[in-house]
């Protein structure tokens, strides 16, 4: 996925400011596709020119003017295409840049207790990701009258690979918790020459 498909996908949906695309992408959407809001803002002003959406001011007496996209059929037809192609973005699913495993893997040059700490700021990230996918869920209950069913349909799917993926990743720090532990001591035993007293 590139983001302005995301965008695109969001716009085909209902119009946005860019305000709420960047609210959108920094909260329900954060699990699968992290951007900065600048970059948001970079790729309207790049889609507008491109003809794919549309803006238009609206004037607020008790608030500041608000800018609201719309999606053209030139971009309607570009999300459709883009949706219609996906080898490239299924081939790329699995690919890895994670500089967190990059340091678990470099973590024996560290003390144990660092190896471990690694581990449990990730366990604390993936928590408040898990207390973060029932919010979301509550955020499409919410929205689906306004989204539609099938988007809502969809929608859980992904917080639903969201929540698989968190398991498995807070399974997999318990047991690397577990194994550094009986690893650091099994290595202390060697180095006291197998004395346990």
């Amino acid at each position: 996925m590139s983001l302005k498909h995301g965008i695109l996908g969001l716009l085909s949906l209902k119009p946005y400011t860019g305000y709420e695309l960047s609210k959108e992408f920094s909260q329900a959407m954060k699990h699968i596709w992290h951007t900065k809001t600048t970059q948001v803002y970079v790729e309207l002003n790049n889609m507008e020119q491109k003809g794919w959406l549309v803006s238009h001011r609206v004037i607020q007496d008790d608030r500041p003017n608000k800018k609201v996209y719309t999606i053209t059929e030139e971009g309607r037809l570009e999300f459709l295409n883009w949706l219609a192609n996906p080898k490239q973005d299924v081939e790329k699913a699995l690919l890895l840049r994670n500089g967190f495993l990059l340091r678990v893997l470099f973590a024996g040059n560290t003390s144990t207790d660092s190896a471990i700490a690694l581990l449990e700021s990730f366990r604390e990230v993936c928590l408040n990701l898990s207390t973060a996918h029932g919010k979301i869920y509550q955020m499409i209950d919410k929205d689906e009258p306004i989204d539609g069913e099938e988007h809502a349909f969809f929608y859980r799917l992904v917080v639903r690979y969201g929540e698989i993926m968190v398991k498995a990743r807070l399974e997999w720090i318990e047991e690397a918790i577990e194994t550094i532990k009986m690893h650091y001591n099994k290595n202390h035993e060697v180095d006291n020459g197998g004395d346990s007293n």
